[in-house]
């Protein structure tokens, strides 16, 4: 059995190849935190003399409340950002679409693009509010148990998270640089 891959480490080959050598595929700390309450796993430590079983429980608290607490910071951020920034700035292009249209019908002229424009803008700051008050509730309810809270943050609220990511780049992608307060792909990649 070789023990060289020489292939990329980040696709499906690389999964399917772990399992064919029974490797267990952790896809979040969270997962591989938990594997260290798991005695058979890391009774190799104790018994080499590098770590007794206190040291391993006091790291694997330690690192779990930090991913917690690093998390947490993660989300809050994200919340100060979508209202502080992109929802205002989704609700100030709204506005100018929607009196570009009342414009538009005013002078006898055509508003379907303005309202087509603006409809899709109102579904994506709608699944906007909806994702952000989703993942301000499950971290209200985040409970004392650490390692309970830290399974909930890596497989309900990082992947929420991601989709409300998702639905800020689909905004910022319709919604013109002068309504976005923030820097765009393009400002952080070519310096206007």
């Amino acid at each position: 059995h070789s023990i060289i891959f020489n292939g990329d480490n980040y696709s499906q080959d690389w999964v399917d190849e772990a399992a064919k050598r029974g490797l267990p595929n952790l896809r979040t700390s969270a997962d591989a935190l938990a594997l260290l309450k798991s005695k058979d796993r890391v009774s190799f430590l104790s018994e080499l003399g590098i770590l007794n079983e206190v040291e391993i429980e006091m790291r694997h608290n330690a690192f779990v409340e930090k991913y917690i607490t690093c998390r947490c910071i993660e989300f809050n951020s994200l919340s100060q950002i979508v209202n502080q920034h992109v929802i205002p700035s989704a609700v100030n292009y709204k506005k100018c679409l929607l009196e570009s249209a009342k414009l538009s019908k005013d002078l006898g002229v055509p508003d379907r693009v303005e309202l087509e424009i603006g409809k899709n803008v109102d579904h994506l700051m709608t699944n906007l509010n909806q994702s952000m008050s989703a993942l301000n509730n499950g971290m209200l309810s985040l409970g004392n148990d650490e390692d309970e809270s830290s399974q909930k943050i890596a497989h309900e609220l990082v992947p929420l998270a991601e989709k409300i990511g998702d639905i800020c780049n689909d905004l910022e992608g319709i919604i013109p640089s002068t309504e976005w307060t923030l820097p765009t792909y393009l400002d952080l990649l070519f310096i206007r």
